[in-house]
């Protein structure tokens, strides 16, 4: 009998002694606690934003191959950025990028004036 109350005083809050221990391990608690929750939360919100794409067996297929291809591009960005510059060399197209200081071209072709003839072309 005795064994058993010091082993149930062992396992509850009553077999520390000391108030500044017990009270920094009921903060320490409290810590933790609060920490697990905004983790739930954090997995929560993941989990919500994430259902529409996964609805469907259909759907949950497409939004992984759209992150596989996603993945895949982001790797590759280079070959990627060197295929976009040949396309728009080739079709006499200019891009923006940003990087630069200087502006952008602010060349624009001349459009032909619109009348009511050639308005619908």
């Amino acid at each position: 009998m005795e064994l058993q109350l010091q082993q149930q005083r062992l396992i509850s809050m009553e077999g520390i002694e000391n108030s500044t221990f017990r009270a920094l391990v009921t903060k320490l608690i409290n810590v933790a606690l609060a920490m697990l929750a905004v983790i739930l939360v954090f997995v929560s919100t993941i989990a919500n934003f994430a259902t529409p794409f996964l609805t469907s067996r259909m759907r949950g297929i497409t939004t992984f191959f759209f992150i596989v291809i996603m993945i895949s591009l982001y790797r590759n960005r280079e070959l990627v950025m060197h295929l976009v510059a040949r396309f728009t060399d080739a079709h006499g197209l200019e891009i923006y990028q940003g990087t630069s200081t200087a502006a952008p071209s602010t060349h624009q072709e001349e459009l032909p004036e619109r009348t009511p003839s050639n308005a619908y072309r």
